[in-house]
């Protein structure tokens, strides 16, 4: 019913705003969301799915977005800022490209729920028993030359459609 849908907005804008879904929050857009974390079976491997679900702006929902990361790559997986701050970059960009104008005021973000350098050693660092995959294959070919000899694009086709690409060979 219409009543339930806006109290689970109401409760989705309470969470970006001072719940766990804080790190989501787009700087000037009113929002809601809610996050999400799973333990994977077996139990007790310390293996997780985390995700988040959100939309904008809250009076007049023109986006939704869902963040699922399978395992993230770091030692503590349990923690739902990953998808969050996913979703957090993707909004910054697709709400000024949709017109979407900011609803709220700007208060210039804050720091404390901004993502760290994960790859400079702090907080949410990789984990270092991650096995690279060696099993990828190696790209055929003269990849300087256009088209690629073995079909599909390549960086040098200047962002052609995969469409026109596929007309050219």
């Amino acid at each position: 019913s219409e009543e339930v849908s806006d109290e689970l907005r109401r409760f989705m804008k309470a969470s970006v705003d001072d719940g766990t879904s804080v790190y989501s929050k787009v700087d000037g857009y009113s929002m809601g969301g809610k996050t999400g974390t799973a333990q994977k079976l077996p139990r007790g491997n310390g293996k997780y799915l985390v995700s988040f679900i959100g939309f904008a702006p809250y009076d007049n929902p023109q986006v939704l977005i869902y963040v699922v990361i399978d395992e993230p790559n770091v030692a503590e997986q349990a923690d739902s800022r990953f998808p969050q701050w996913v979703a957090k970059a993707i909004l910054e960009n697709v709400l000024p490209y949709m017109n979407i104008f900011p609803d709220e005021a700007l208060t210039g973000g804050n720091p404390d729920l901004e993502e760290p350098d994960v790859w400079s050693g702090q907080e949410g660092q990789p984990d270092t028993d991650t096995v690279e995959d060696t099993n990828v294959p190696g790209i055929e070919g003269d990849v300087n030359n256009n088209p690629n000899p073995n079909g599909g694009n390549t960086p040098q086709d200047n962002g052609m459609t995969n469409e026109e690409a596929a007309a050219q060979e």
